[in-house]
Order: C-alpha cells, then sequence, then structure tokens
C-alpha cells in the first residue's frame, strides 16, 4: 500500500515542472536598419531579400530593458527582412559605402534618445511613483504624545509643538 501510494506521487508530480520567473540580465547585441537601398537586382541576397545598411550595437539589458549602450554603433550590413543576420565592414569598406550613397556616417551612427534612455525613463518613472505614493499614501502618523502630568505635550510632524491641559 505504501508503495502504490510512493508510486503515484511520483508520477503525479514528474511531470511538473516548476515555473520560476527569471528576468534576464546581461548584454544584448542589438541590430537596427538606418538606410534602406533600392530593392533591385544589384542590392539582392537571395531570392526576395535586399541588403540594407544597419547599425550593430550592446546594450547592457535587465528584463528586456536597456539600461546603457555598451558598445558604440558600427556600420554593419543587414538584410531587410531577417536582422539577426549582418555583415561586419572594415572603416574603408564601410567609408566607401557611405560615400558612394551621399550618405552622412555621423547621422547614421547616432542612436535615438529612446535607444539610449529608455530604461532610465523607466526607473525613474516607478521611483518618482513611489515617491508620490509615499506622500500621499503613505503612513498617517499624527504625531507623539508626551504625559507630563497635568499636561499633555504634542510634537507634530511639521516641526509644530502643541501643549493641552488636561480637564
Amino acid at each position: 500500500m505504501k508503495k502504490s501510494i510512493l508510486i503515484l506521487i511520483v508520477v503525479l508530480f514528474a511531470g511538473i515542472q516548476q515555473a520560476s520567473a527569471r528576468i534576464s540580465v546581461g548584454k544584448t547585441e542589438n541590430i537596427k536598419v538606418v538606410h534602406e537601398f533600392p530593392n533591385t537586382e544589384e542590392y539582392m541576397t537571395n531570392p526576395g531579400r535586399f541588403f540594407d545598411l544597419g547599425i550593430l550595437y550592446e546594450t547592457f539589458d535587465i528584463a528586456g530593458m536597456p539600461l546603457w549602450v555598451s558598445k558604440d554603433p558600427v556600420l554593419v550590413g543587414t538584410e531587410n527582412l531577417n536582422t539577426e543576420f549582418y555583415l561586419e565592414f572594415d572603416e574603408v569598406t564601410a567609408d566607401e559605402i557611405v560615400a558612394s550613397h551621399n550618405l552622412n556616417k555621423e547621422e547614421l551612427l547616432k542612436l535615438s534618445f529612446m535607444d539610449k534612455y529608455s530604461g532610465w525613463l523607466l526607473i525613474l518613472g516607478v521611483i518618482v511613483l513611489y515617491l508620490l505614493y509615499m506622500k500621499f499614501f503613505g503612513s498617517k502618523d499624527e504625531g507623539e504624545y508626551h504625559d507630563n502630568g497635568d499636561e499633555i505635550e504634542t510634537i507634530e510632524k511639521e516641526d509644530r509643538t502643541i501643549i493641552a491641559k488636561k480637564n
């Protein structure tokens, strides 16, 4: 009888996997398309896929929120439908591509405000909401009361002292 109960418990719990929320922390490589070339045969990589110019940069993320950029952007080649594929250029090749298409390299390498600071803004927003909550809905302590025989001394939180006599 004991063996059958033990086997039943093992069978019931054998298929249950422990589900726990995992917060990802670490560096993430991001690719962003910054200039789309014409969808012509000259820029075709595979049937239906075309070559575009992108930037590759690395961010430090907590729970998918980029907190800061840990590696400056560099120009790479990427496909329009598959941004996980990229082709690294050396400086000379990148400069040639930028010059041949009359592009501004500094503008292409510039990250948007949200790419740089969205994580910090979210953290700052949570802190501000917490402080507002504590200000308006925090503890409702009225002050401290001291009994000095005939008088009751009330020390208010607003740095005022009120002395009231007992009746």
